[in-house]
């Protein structure tokens, strides 16, 4: 079983993208993240609740993962830096570009008491969700292969995965990747992985 890793010490900011530039981003993210709103409250509390303040478990990840697997439209556009869809927006029609689905699916997360962030890398973004600290993620994949028995063989051509991804902090807190494209929570990260910002909400 291979385990991947990739331990952050430091995001540093992409010589292309000036500060203001990062700026400006952070904000257009912070502004679409509107996970008090309430209908993004009440979508959330359909899909998983957390109790006593805990991190959400493997199985509700994997169940909200799942929802938009099966149900975000995917709009494959240049990136529009204009504007970023809120997430009580894309609740409406559940379709938009990867900048998008971030802004949601940490929405929803928040929403609910868990802990996620949205990774903008080069030219688009995606986003992770906190499980744990110090603990060690490739004891997930069992859980993982046995939620997704009836869909790897359709969606990957493979009865089960052997490969996790996520990034790891200093203070080891563990952040597992939700890409849409990963085709499964803690799936391969984008191609072009440069990191231009983390933003939490």
């Amino acid at each position: 079983m291979r385990k991947i890793i990739l331990i952050i010490l430091t995001f540093n900011i992409l010589s292309s993208y000036a500060q203001e530039d990062v700026q400006y981003i952070e904000n257009l993210f912070y502004l679409g993240m509107d996970y008090n709103h309430p209908d993004v409250a009440e979508f959330s509390r359909k899909l998983a609740t957390v109790e006593n303040d805990k991190p959400l478990t493997i199985i509700q990840i994997c169940e909200i993962y799942r929802y938009f697997q099966e149900n975000w439209v995917m709009i494959t556009k240049e990136r529009d830096y204009t504007k970023i869809n809120k997430a009580s927006q894309s609740l409406k029609d559940l379709k938009g570009n990867p900048d998008d689905y971030s802004v949601l699916l940490v929405s929803v997360i928040k929403s609910i008491g868990g802990d996620a962030r949205v990774v903008v890398v080069k030219n688009r973004s995606y986003p992770e969700i906190f499980i744990c600290n110090g603990c060690e993620p490739e004891s997930y994949l069992e859980t993982i292969n046995e939620f997704h028995k009836d869909v790897f063989p359709k969606t990957l051509g493979v009865k089960f995965v052997t490969d996790i991804f996520y990034h790891q902090t200093r203070k080891g807190d563990i952040w597992l990747n939700l890409d849409f494209d990963g085709k499964y929570p803690g799936g391969p990260f984008p191609e072009d992985n440069e990191i231009v910002t983390v933003i939490y909400p």
